[in-house]
């Protein structure tokens, strides 16, 4: 394992030579990382092991996703926890709670600009891939019915950004209800309360 090999007196690993990583101190804490990469346009993702350590290199991937190795996959034992970046401040998506199942992480985490959204393994495993799917398509629904309830109360019109604000919270809102059906507790922290 990676943890025992002295990575943490030399730098991270750096897995995937075609890939990109951020440079930071093989004793980043998760806590560390995430103020590291709150707000960024792109995505980067961090993986922790059960004690807290880091495995490899924080991963800098595209505009909405990071896409891990075979090699580092192997490497990502159940258990571990992953935070990653979102560039607006939107809940967990689809792809992150099947990774999280995928992995059988203990948590999943992505820190928007101002916020930052937290889902741990419940103690029976992580719902069916086709659950938490029903629970995305429900919170979809959810969020563009509830956009276009404000728009028909309003009495002016609603700029697209304004519209884009209300489809984000009640997106948000929407997957919170959705997922505590299935037994996820979802969490939602401003980032100056983390």
């Amino acid at each position: 394992m990676l943890k025992d090999s002295g990575h943490k007196v030399g730098p991270l690993p750096q897995i995937d030579a075609s890939a990109k990583y951020l440079d930071v101190a093989p004793t980043t804490s998760l806590q560390d990382l995430e103020n590291m990469i709150r707000g960024r346009g792109d995505e980067v993702a961090g993986v922790f092991d059960r004690d807290g350590a880091p495995l490899f290199a924080p991963k800098i991937g595209r505009t909405h996703d990071v896409t891990f190795s075979p090699e580092e996959i192997a490497l990502i034992e159940p258990g571990a926890t992953i935070t990653h970046s979102h560039a607006k401040d939107v809940t967990l998506s689809l792809a992150d709670l099947g990774a999280a199942k995928q992995l059988d992480l203990q948590e999943i985490r992505a820190v928007g600009p101002h916020r930052t959204f937290s889902a741990r393994r419940p103690r029976s495993g992580w719902p069916t891939d086709r659950k938490v799917k029903t629970a995305f398509e429900t919170a979809y629904l959810a969020a563009d019915l509830e956009v276009q309830r404000r728009k028909r109360m309003s009495s002016k019109p609603i700029s697209a950004s304004k519209e884009e604000d209300f489809y984000d919270e009640a997106y948000n809102q929407a997957v919170v209800e959705e997922l505590r059906k299935l037994g996820v507790r979802l969490k939602e922290t401003d980032a100056n309360s983390d």
